[in-house]
């Protein structure tokens, strides 16, 4: 199991839908001492959920990342 330490960057990203609670958790991650690496979506208009998803999970196989957080309206 991973145990994350103060200072390892987590890469957050979200569809147009989890855009204000993204930038609620950004700040949290940052608060708690770790780096939040924000990959996504930048407004409140319609994004395409795929291609910020695949760029969290590239963040996290070549290393800029060592935890991720996706958030989407997909089930509300």
């Amino acid at each position: 199991m991973n145990t994350a330490v103060q200072g390892d960057v987590i890469a957050i990203a979200s569809d147009h839908a989890g855009f204000s609670l993204k930038a609620i958790l950004s700040r949290d991650i940052e608060r708690n001492g770790f780096r939040a690496l924000d990959l996504g979506t930048d407004s409140p208009d319609p994004a395409d959920y795929p291609k910020i998803a695949e760029s969290l999970a590239l963040s996290l196989v070549s290393g800029k990342a060592r935890f991720g957080v996706v958030l989407c309206g997909c089930f509300g």
